[in-house]
């Protein structure tokens, strides 16, 4: 496969391994690849070429993203986690366009850049989103080293964060009866709500969302899709058995009040 004019040439030895050469500034340089793969052959021109202002194509940053998604090097992912990683990359991206506008290429990224911008992100944010996006960010330097050409990865010496994000833990059956009984206390409307937290284990949204229709007596069960997952899960219902104490709640609450929400 033939190269551009001063970009070097590969050479395959006797012995099956390809050699670099290529001119510069007069000179004719020749370096063993090590490798008898030709792929393999380019990627190790290509990073031996970056220093000198010569190779393949630089990749520009606004292009990058489109060929990490494209790459068969990265890991395969669902949908809604390539799009996560989407929108922490194109956030780097804008943020080097608006402080860096130098930078147009993925392999002139400095350490110092990814200083900066990490030194900004980590004001507004929490460390274990930060970390997030360290991770991701790193994962795409490192799958489109070969093809941008990057011979330092400057994201190496880059260090995650201690998580600061506050830890939870469930409830003693001593809280749990207080907060019953303080529930209880304000009214049926009150008391309902929390049984239905508690016996459900849904969200507080989804319990004050929740409709007759959702609910099954009948069967015993309640299906419904939880607010902060519908868009993830493709309009597929959860079912959630009913607790005998719940189920005779709701059918107090259903004799008395019907069949409205």
């Amino acid at each position: 496969m033939a190269r551009e004019k001063g970009t070097g040439n590969l050479q395959q030895e006797k012995s099956g391994r390809w050699t670099i050469r290529v001119g510069v500034n007069g000179r004719r340089l020749s370096r063993s690849t090590g490798t008898r793969d030709r792929d393999k052959a380019e990627a190790f021109l290509n990073r031996f070429l970056a220093p000198l202002g010569l190779g393949a194509v630089k990749l520009p940053l606004a292009e990058a993203w489109h060929h990490y998604e494209m790459s068969p090097n990265r890991r395969d992912l669902a949908r809604s986690t390539l799009e996560s990683k989407r929108i922490v990359w194109m956030g780097f991206a804008r943020w080097m366009e608006h402080n860096h506008l130098e930078i147009a290429h993925l392999a002139e990224v400095t350490e110092t850049a990814v200083t900066e911008y990490l030194v900004d992100f980590r004001c507004h944010h929490s460390a274990s989103t930060y970390n997030g996006h360290v991770c991701v960010l790193r994962e795409i330097f490192r799958v489109l080293a070969d093809k941008a050409g990057i011979t330092h990865d400057p994201w190496a010496g880059v260090c995650l964060k201690a998580d600061d994000s506050i830890s939870r833990r469930e409830l003693s059956l001593d809280e749990v009866e207080r907060r019953y009984n303080a529930a209880s206390k304000e009214g049926k409307e009150w008391k309902l709500l929390l049984m239905t937290g508690i016996y459900t284990g849904m969200r507080l949204g989804d319990c004050c969302r929740l409709k007759w229709e959702n609910v099954h007596l009948e069967r015993g069960i309640i299906q419904i899709i939880p607010e902060k997952t519908k868009k993830h899960m493709h309009g597929k219902p959860v079912t959630i058995p009913i607790h005998p104490s719940l189920m005779a709640e709701l059918r107090i609450v259903r004799e008395e009040k019907g069949t409205g929400n």
